[in-house]
């Protein structure tokens, strides 16, 4: 009987032991926490957006190489993914261009997955933190937890990343993966809200706006999206804002200078501003603004131009002002911290692991799936779908590992 240990109780984890699990193979998951799947509740603002109802998901993934990503998300794609969770038994409704659960609660998930993995025979243990993993010369792992030692013939790590603390993110699974000699990469807070030097617009927090966001680094543009914009205390946030927070990351660890360009009219064409504009017969700023932004923002956006609520504005005056808002210039001066994060860029190098099988170039019957590796998706169900894909090739591939075969093809 193959014993196989699964290093984590979560998305990627619940996938590589479903995989494994064979009549042939004993599969424990050892959960650090008190309840395994305890971040996948919180995943889609607890709704849980399975994957992704796009067509070219790689132009949203992210990470030591594209080439990594496409080979494991072509084996087990998104249609895959929701004929998995169809033969689970859960009903399924896409919205938004993502797909639910029908329910629209990640609870769903969780029940189905824990109730499915334990009929199926997998042991699942809580409270295990691991502390070792210990290769054997003659194959096979001793794992040691802080209160007990596990022999096992093949090892999946997927135990995360450090975002997203309180609910479960942690280290552990890269200090395990650099002490059996895996390279581990720079790792930031990515899906994340950003902080900004002007105070001044920090007054708008709670406010929402439609926006462009285009992100610079030292003046060259390196990431854009579209969507609504969060303003906060501290700067900015909203998931448009999360979809170019991993290069706002990085750029500050490269002491880069980072710059966000925002369009607050994103979707308005300028010569129909200029013809409500002209149909006014009241042209004092503050009536004009008022039917174009909210009162909050508008009063800002006049303070910023020098103008006063009472004063008429000539056309090129109220040129000016759109002229602002098409390019509103703010200074990223960092991100919040991982506690604040969905997923982290970064993580172990896909360099060293095979992008068919996720196993070791390095360690025999050493196996990777999910957020633990340098691989990172945009908002929209793409980690999840990462997590299906990468759990799928690391099960199915730990239950058919030939004692410990060091895998060595890209």
């Amino acid at each position: 009987m193959k014993r196989i240990i699964v290093a984590g109780g979560g998305a990627a984890g619940f996938m590589s032991a479903f995989h494994a699990k064979r009549p042939d193979t004993e599969v424990t998951v050892l959960e650090a926490q008190e309840k395994p799947g305890k971040k996948l509740l919180a995943t889609g603002n607890g709704k849980c957006n399975l994957t992704y109802a796009s067509r070219e998901p790689l132009l949203s993934y992210r990470g030591t190489g594209q080439d990594f990503t496409e080979a494991a998300l072509q084996t087990f794609d998104q249609e895959r993914t929701v004929q998995f969770f169809e033969e689970l038994g859960m009903l399924m409704h896409e919205k938004n261009g993502g797909v639910y659960p029908y329910t629209d609660q990640a609870q769903t998930v969780q029940t189905l997955f824990l109730d499915v993995l334990r009929e199926r025979g997998v042991k699942i243990k809580t409270r295990e933190r691991i502390i070792d993993i210990l290769p054997q010369k003659k194959g096979g792992f001793f794992v040691k937890t802080e209160g007990w030692q596990y022999e096992a013939d093949v090892v999946i790590l997927a135990c995360g990343s450090k975002a997203a603390q309180t609910l479960g993110g942690c280290e552990d699974g890269y200090h395990l993966a650099e002490k059996l000699g895996h390279p581990v990469t720079e790792i930031v807070p990515a899906l994340v809200p950003l902080k900004t030097k002007e105070a001044a617009f920090h007054a708008l927090a709670g406010l929402r706006s439609p926006a462009k966001v285009r992100l610079f680094l030292d003046g060259k543009k390196a990431a854009e999206s579209e969507g609504e914009l969060q303003w906060t205390s501290y700067g900015i946030s909203g998931i448009v804002v999360f979809q170019v927070s991993r290069f706002a990351a990085l750029g500050l660890l490269e002491k880069k200078n980072v710059q966000i360009s925002l369009n607050l009219l994103p979707q308005v064409n300028r010569q129909h501003l200029l013809a409500i504009y002209q149909k006014q017969t009241n042209k004092k700023a503050e009536h004009l603004l008022s039917g174009i932004f909210p009162q909050k923002l508008a009063a800002l956006l006049l303070k910023q131009t020098g103008y006063k609520a009472g004063e008429s504005l000539q056309e090129e005056s109220f040129l000016e002002i759109l002229s602002l808002v098409s390019d509103l210039r703010l200074t990223v001066t960092g991100t919040r911290s991982f506690e604040y994060a969905q997923v982290c860029a970064g993580g172990i190098d896909t360099a060293f692991v095979n992008a068919k099988t996720m196993g070791s170039k390095k360690v025999p019957g050493l196996y990777f799936a999910g957020e633990i590796l340098d691989v990172d998706g945009a908002c929209g169900g793409y980690n999840l779908q990462w997590a299906w894909s990468s759990g799928y090739l690391a099960g199915y591939h730990a239950a058919n590992d030939q004692k410990g075969q060091v895998e060595q093809n890209a």
